[in-house]
């Protein structure tokens, strides 16, 4: 226990709601341009239910979710994001945005979002407040937000990738010589995942540096959109048109890919998110009354059991045993091994144990021990598994890497 103390300082559109959970840890959203609405798609039987369509949306172009199982919708024609609530009902979070084409989720709970018009990088606080992170971009198209907070930004047109520093905003090339980068994502070690579509492909890029290889071409993949990532090293893409039409694919870090979801009620699928499956807290704090709460929720794995683990770091990450093509990206520091291996006392509780019938558990992360601001500035990562004896590797489904941001 003195260890872990010393590390953590550490066909019918209908425009009106689904229903009164909108989704559930592992539902894909989806953002549909021409169907001008918002989808859920379930990622085990692939059933595509609409959320909401219609005005106020005007040309939807993304979708995510928030840690409080809020649905934003991103939409490029009005200008604007917004927001549906767990409830289903409607709300605007900003309006007057350039072109808004493309969003991810930071670690402190508000959006990051490419404005294509203006060539800038905004943030969008839980309030609905508008602030400029980078600018200076032609034509910003994709988004992703690393765990240490640093962001990934695409130029379509000019094949461009770039990180942005989170605290200067000061922007790195990464690579460049690309072609319509729609898509960008990582490995579980960290590496680039970018997608393509004219010509259509998925392309790997080191993170050490180094060229890109191609990881899938079409066929099998068909003009891709968006690229998400699983939680586990591969990714869910929407494709739309030719040559393959409407669908919600799956690509894993091999380069198999499988589709998740072609259903009828696709127009043209854009962007697209994955519900955490693990939340917790946007701000966390250590001292009194930091006693967090922290929901796994993995529905196609009711009844098994699952371990939650945590590292100060990420990337590069583990590989499965052989037979086993995914990752984590968590560091094996002594947290990690700690963790692993149960609870620690009095600082975790139930982050082992076995999923209800809904196939949630709640845990806890218990602060209250450490000085007031001993972790402030730092990060802690979590991951969860769930152990299926089943299973090649006897791991069965992950969640999402889950970033605390002290």
């Amino acid at each position: 226990m003195r260890c872990l103390l010393t590390l953590l300082p550490v066909f019918l559109l209908s425009s009106g709601p689904a229903s009164a959970q909108l989704v559930r840890g592992q539902d894909i959203v989806v953002g549909d341009f021409y169907a001008n609405g918002v989808f859920r798609v379930d990622p085990v039987t692939g059933a595509a239910t609409l959320l909401r369509s219609g005005p106020p949306f005007q040309g939807v172009a993304d979708a995510d979710v928030t840690r409080n199982g809020e649905v934003l919708v991103c939409d490029w024609s009005a200008g604007a994001i917004f927001k549906l609530d767990p409830g289903g009902a409607l709300t605007t979070l900003a309006s007057g945005l350039p072109g808004p084409i493309r969003m991810a989720m930071d670690h402190d709970g508000s959006v990051v979002v490419t404005a294509l018009t203006s060539g800038q990088l905004l943030r969008v606080s839980p309030t609905g407040s508008v602030s400029t992170i980078a600018s200076g971009f032609s034509r910003p198209f994709a988004v992703c937000v690393e765990p240490g907070g640093d962001y990934l930004v695409t130029e379509d047109l000019s094949g461009l990738l770039w990180r942005v520093d989170r605290l200067t905003g000061g922007k790195i090339l990464i690579s460049n010589g690309l072609s319509l980068t729609q898509g960008v994502a990582n490995f579980a070690n960290g590496d680039y995942a970018i997608s393509s579509g004219n010509p259509d492909f998925i392309k790997r890029i080191p993170r050490a540096g180094g060229p890109a290889t191609l990881l899938v071409g079409s066929p099998p993949l068909g003009n891709p959109d968006d690229i998400h990532g699983d939680g586990a090293g591969g990714f869910y893409v929407s494709e739309s048109g030719t040559p393959f039409g409407n669908r919600i694919t799956h690509v894993d870090a091999l380069g198999n890919l499988v589709v998740v979801s072609a259903s009828p009620l696709f127009q043209n699928p854009e962007g697209l998110g994955v519900a955490p499956s693990l939340r917790g807290p946007t701000q966390v704090f250590t001292g009194a009354g930091a006693n967090f709460t922290l929901l796994l929720e993995l529905p196609a794995a009711a009844g098994l059991r699952y371990r939650i683990v945590a590292s100060r770091s990420a990337f590069p990450g583990q590989a499965m045993p052989p037979g086993d093509w995914r990752g984590t990206p968590l560091n094996p520091d002594l947290i990690f091994l700690q963790t692993r291996a149960g609870d620690v006392p009095p600082f975790t509780q139930n982050w082992s144990g076995v999923l209800d019938a809904s196939g949630r558990a709640v845990a806890t992360l218990n602060l209250t021990p450490l000085a007031p601001g001993a972790l402030a500035g730092t990060r802690l990562q979590l991951h969860a598994v769930t152990l299926d004896p089943s299973a090649p590797s006897g791991f069965g489904d992950f969640s999402n890497l889950l970033t605390l941001r002290f």
